[in-house]
């Protein structure tokens, strides 16, 4: 499967989508003024990528900020990963900054709609 890899720009996140190297990462701010046109294509990425996953796919969330139409994309992102069924095995890592409470919050909540296993890193 042909990597996805968008680079950050002023208001969205990096995307490395790389099932070769076994990287999955959304990285920085996320306020897209189309969360719809600029989440689509990794929405269609990971539905294709969820067929045929890998024995272990590590997820890694380090956003900083999301909006609320973000939060909306994030949460399907989710739900799509979601979809990843044993003997398969999903582990979303969740960064955040020990000060950064509300985003540690909006992870806590995410893990809890979708019941999915979350490990909570603390970037120092």
């Amino acid at each position: 499967m042909e990597a996805l890899i968008i680079d950050a720009g002023k208001d969205t996140p990096q995307i490395i989508l790389d099932v070769e190297n076994e990287k999955f990462l959304i990285k920085g701010k996320s306020y897209p003024e189309n969360a719809l046109t600029f989440f689509g294509p990794i929405l269609d990425w990971l539905n294709e990528y969820v067929k045929n996953p890998l024995p272990k796919t590590n997820f890694d969330i380090n956003v900083t900020y999301v909006n609320s139409i973000s939060n909306k994309m994030v949460l399907d992102v989710f739900k799509t990963l979601s979809k990843i069924e044993a003997p398969n095995e999903l582990v979303v890592r969740w960064h955040h900054k020990e000060d950064n409470e509300d985003i540690q919050e909006l992870g806590e909540e995410f893990g809890d709609l979708i019941q999915i296993p979350m490990e909570f890193v603390i970037i120092e």
